[in-house]
């Protein structure tokens, strides 16, 4: 991250410029996936313009962050980049216009909201350029990578092929925990929405790839996720909570994060009203990820068992709207549509999942049976179950 420039033509801005740059470090520095070269490497180059290329190749940095600060009157403009330092082109950029009325607490916001935007783009570029690689030039990073490419392809093949390369990163590297975090996901994910073979080893084999990922990084908030979840999908709220918790306490600018957090207190412990603001958070965090149909999913799951059906109705119609084919948006909102009294938008919000619905809410919804009993009984108002 590269100190930001002061374009106020003002001196005494040079601190927030400089307060800035420091707090995205420390920010980005909680994904523990990701190196970040530390501040009096980067604050070298303050007051110059050089090539990002060759920042790359002095600090061995495969991305930089570099931005601008612009004060005029109360208001203060923020502009933000992310550059691939191997190519000089750009990945993603962003404008923050605010007014400066607390300028530290501004400060924080305009950090954490960047951090929390560039971990996962970063991860979406890393995936793409791994992807592009012969396979025999991959180490464990870039299987790891790759296995993060096939496992949101929500497909049952693709998060086999993910755990495929999960375990081939873990063969390379046994100490790489965030490939144990993957391989962890892999059964978390299985376990949800696809039919292993075994149900109980698929949940061992979660409980244990979480464990081994917290005992190799236990200050990852990514591996306290997994665990969180293995605990939650074994009917253990409050070990679920506690561990969301400690996740939340490393990285609090990471969606994913805040989302376990706001599952394991609403769909696990059925403390509903308690997880939505944490969903909520995450979706804030990172509005741009292509994958939001499944917190706004369960989202909508906590707000309809949480008796706020209108808003259940809204979250789910726009989870389908970003994914047509996510069968537990169309449940949820059929059930939420069903204690509204509207059956016969129910009936069509269901239709093409209609056989399978009661089925995949008794094996797949692994949650408290408060989230099961809400969800049927809404389709049973809705005349779709009996």
């Amino acid at each position: 991250v590269l100190p930001f420039e002061n374009m106020s033509g003002e001196a005494d801005q040079d601190y927030f410029a400089d307060g800035l740059t420091e707090d995205i470090i420390t920010a980005l520095s909680l994904f523990r996936s990701i190196p970040v070269i530390a501040r009096n490497s980067t604050f070298s180059y303050k007051g110059q313009s050089p090539d990002v290329r060759e920042v790359g190749k002095e600090l061995g940095a495969r991305y930089i962050v570099e931005g601008s600060v612009r004060k005029a009157g109360n208001r203060v403009r923020v502009t933000c980049q992310l550059i691939n330092a191997e190519t000089g082109h750009h990945v993603w950029a962003e404008r923050y216009d605010r007014e400066l009325e607390d300028i530290f607490a501004l400060q924080d916001e305009i950090s954490h909201r960047i951090a929390a935007i560039i971990e996962p783009t970063l991860e979406r570029a890393e995936e793409q350029r791994t992807v592009a690689r012969p396979p025999s030039s991959l180490a464990a990073w870039d299987y790891y990578a790759r296995g993060n490419a096939h496992i949101w392809k929500w497909t049952k093949t693709d998060n086999e092929i993910a755990r495929d390369m999960f375990n081939r990163a873990i063969e390379l590297d046994p100490q790489f925990s965030r490939a144990y975090v993957g391989l962890a996901f892999s059964y978390a994910r299985e376990l949800r929405f696809f039919d292993p073979a075994d149900r109980e080893e698929c949940r061992t084999q979660l409980f244990e790839s979480a464990r081994r990922a917290v005992s190799l990084d236990e200050l990852a908030a990514q591996a306290r996720v997994v665990l969180a979840l293995a605990y939650a999908m074994s009917q253990q709220p409050e070990a679920a909570v506690a561990e969301a918790k400690r996740a939340v306490e490393l990285n609090p600018y990471d969606a994913a994060v805040n989302n376990c957090r706001g599952l394991t207190l609403s769909l696990s412990a059925a403390r509903f009203e308690e997880g939505i603001p944490y969903t909520e958070r995450a979706l804030q965090q990172n509005p741009l990820d292509p994958n939001n149909q499944l917190y706004m999913t369960q989202l909508a799951l906590a707000q309809l068992c949480a008796e706020r059906y209108e808003d259940a109705v809204e979250q789910a119609q726009e989870a389908i709207r970003r994914r047509h084919d996510f069968l537990e948006a169309h449940l949820v909102l059929a059930s939420a549509l069903g204690c509204l009294g509207r059956s016969e938008e129910a009936q069509t919000a269901i239709e093409e999942y209609r056989d399978v619905a009661e089925d995949y809410i008794k094996e797949h919804v692994v949650f408290a049976p408060e989230v099961k009993a809400c969800l049927l009984d809404g389709l049973r108002q809705a005349q779709i179950l009996e």
